[in-house]
């Protein structure tokens, strides 16, 4: 007796998985704000497709500025893995905020001294300091007329932020008793 023996013969899967980018890249998120991932899709000639809801490697922190690559891997039944990359740069764009210390307008007899309040900043990434003096405009105490001058502080990414201050110098009057 003889046996019939069927074998079939199939391929070895060797073709690697194609992952494809939901969105853009590179995104741009502002310092500590938040990165709404947009996933991926992958396709295989054998697995079928899917989603990659989230980036499964790489590192991403808004807290710190930089450049960050997450990428999306599949890995087939096979063992053949797609991947691909997006780019998160994490920036600061946003202004410091400048307050004045004292008040505006301020009046000043002319020929007297100015003494300057000065104004405070503040910055999401930089912290909080002084301005101490006005660093723009120019006040001339010895004539009168009506002055502004600007308190600016430019931040570690270039941004800047600025307040104002009117200095009114005014004449004595010399009409009082």
């Amino acid at each position: 007796g003889s046996v019939d023996r069927v074998v079939n013969v199939v391929e070895p899967d060797v073709t690697a998985p194609v992952v494809t980018l939901n969105g853009v890249t590179p995104v741009d998120v502002e310092y500590a704000g938040s990165f709404v991932d947009d996933g991926a899709t992958w396709t295989d000639n054998v697995d079928g497709s899917g989603t990659l809801g989230a980036y499964n490697s790489g590192t991403l922190d808004v807290n710190t500025l930089g450049s960050y690559t997450l990428g999306y891997v599949y890995v087939d039944v096979a063992g053949n893995t797609g991947s691909a990359e997006r780019v998160v740069n994490v920036v600061d764009t946003t202004a410091p905020v400048v307050t004045l210390s004292g008040s505006t307008p301020v009046t000043v007899l002319s020929g007297s001294v100015f003494t300057d309040d000065g104004a405070t900043w503040s910055d999401a990434v930089d912290g909080t300091g002084v301005v101490a003096n006005y660093n723009s405009g120019t006040l001339d105490v010895n004539t009168a007329g009506s002055y502004m001058v600007s308190y600016m502080y430019v931040d570690g990414a270039g941004n800047t932020g600025s307040v104002d201050r009117v200095v009114n110098v005014v004449e004595p009057d010399v009409t009082a008793p």
